[in-house]
């Protein structure tokens, strides 16, 4: 069976992509390896920037998501006996369990043929078409978006380095038993931090990105910073805990062959800069766009592929580069970082740390 355009991968970036095209009118396959709904270790933080383009991509029917959003304006950033107070453009706070299964609804509901249960074990380019393998089926696209995360199975060659220089994703729901402030909280601390985020009244996501060598669990991280330790004293027992290994810091991969990359897999920022959702939504409407001109004629593979390339280091490597900077505070004397977040307590400073991060 023939398709335009498919996608491997049913999360933020892939669902954009597939709404995105098939609202163009073009013939989508939109195929995920899981079941919606379902949790993903992510920050859940959907940034100023990201709430109108995600309130089209849903569309009036399933903007329900959005409207019934926790909404932040303060961030405070927590480490070395310091705390910084800034306020951010106004921010969405969304669990992954429902965003994702509102945008698969949303593709389905664009046009898009979507398929859960099926992950996709291979995909071949046949000179101007792809040619996609799953367990029981095989596909013809005339462009393939790979949007299946940082550890897809259609990557050619595996990320290298040590145990060392790895880091781990830890989160977990918490129902608090105080009203929730709606404020999105950065905890720092040597090897990591932590970031918890009002999901409602009396409801919190806890997520943690930690060296592996500092630990795997989450119950270890509120031990890495006081303020963290005096929280979860007012915590039940987490409604969920997931963890999520192997993760390394890399230059962009926008394309590989002609075969487009969106979200993780193109290209993994730093989870503190909160932009993580906002690049998915914006890299998997890109990566559509770059489709559109292939299967309209055009552009060519190559040519597309370029486009997408030069166009997606152009709105996002700006930000991963910045991000990789301010990551490299964390392993910084401790005197260094105290002053770096202390002048996060500048509005000018934070303007300029926020608009620098997207």
């Amino acid at each position: 069976m023939g398709y335009d355009l498919a996608v491997a991968g049913g999360g933020p970036a892939g669902a954009a992509a597939a709404i995105t095209a098939a609202r163009q009118g073009s013939k989508v396959l939109l195929l995920e390896a899981g079941r919606f709904p379902r949790h993903k270790v992510c920050g859940e933080f959907v940034s100023s920037e990201a709430v109108g383009l995600l309130r089209k991509l849903l569309g009036p029917e399933f903007a329900s998501v959005v409207d019934g959003a926790p909404v932040t304006r303060e961030a405070r950033f927590f480490g070395d006996g310091t705390v910084a107070h800034f306020s951010i453009p106004p921010a969405a706070s969304i669990s992954r369990y429902e965003l994702d299964a509102a945008l698969w609804r949303a593709a389905q509901a664009a046009g898009a043929d979507c398929r859960l249960s099926t992950p996709v074990e291979s995909v071949a380019r046949r000179d101007d078409r792809f040619l996609v393998r799953t367990p029981g089926s095989s596909f013809i696209a005339r462009s393939m978006i790979d949007a299946s995360g940082r550890q897809s199975k259609l990557k050619k060659k595996r990320a290298a380095g040590n145990r060392a220089g790895r880091w781990v994703g830890l989160k977990a729901h918490f129902s608090s038993a105080r009203p929730v402030e709606p404020v999105t909280d950065m905890f720092f601390f040597p090897g990591g931090y932590c970031g918890i985020q009002p999901l409602s009244s009396n409801l919190v996501n806890v997520c943690a990105l930690v060296a592996a060598d500092v630990t795997t669990r989450l119950k270890d991280v509120f031990e890495l910073h006081p303020e963290l330790a005096r929280r979860r004293e007012q915590w039940g027992d987490p409604a969920v805990v997931l963890a999520t290994a192997s993760l390394l810091f890399a230059p962009p991969e926008p394309d590989d062959d002609g075969l487009l990359h969106a979200g993780d897999r193109a290209a993994f920022i730093d989870p503190f800069a909160g932009d993580g959702i906002s690049m998915a939504l914006r890299g998997g409407a890109l990566a559509a766009a770059a489709a559109g001109a292939i299967s309209r004629g055009d552009a060519s593979i190559e040519a597309a592929s370029r486009q997408y390339h030069a166009g997606y280091c152009s709105h996002f490597a700006p930000a991963l580069r910045f991000s990789a900077r301010l990551r490299m505070l964390m392993n910084a004397p401790a005197f260094i970082r105290k002053a770096a977040l202390s002048a996060m307590g500048s509005r000018t400073i934070a303007r300029y740390v926020v608009a620098h991060t997207r």
